[in-house]
């Protein structure tokens, strides 16, 4: 029974799509998840880009990719 559980939990994950505007682009995290620690950069462009945590937006702003 635990097994017929664990493959339904993995084959519903697999099919449960996040909009890509609010994926982390360093971690991969959803950033509607934890609203409390998330942080947001808009580009010189007017694009905004959504992180789910300060530390992951640092990383991104100090080394590009």
């Amino acid at each position: 029974m635990k097994k017929i559980f664990v493959l339904l939990f993995i084959g519903l994950s697999l099919f449960a799509k996040t909009d890509p505007k609010y994926l982390d682009p360093v971690y991969m995290i959803d950033t509607k998840k934890y609203p409390k620690f998330g942080a947001k950069i808009i580009l010189a462009n007017g694009q905004e880009v959504y992180f789910a945590t300060t530390k992951s937006m640092f990383d991104f702003y100090f080394r590009p990719r």
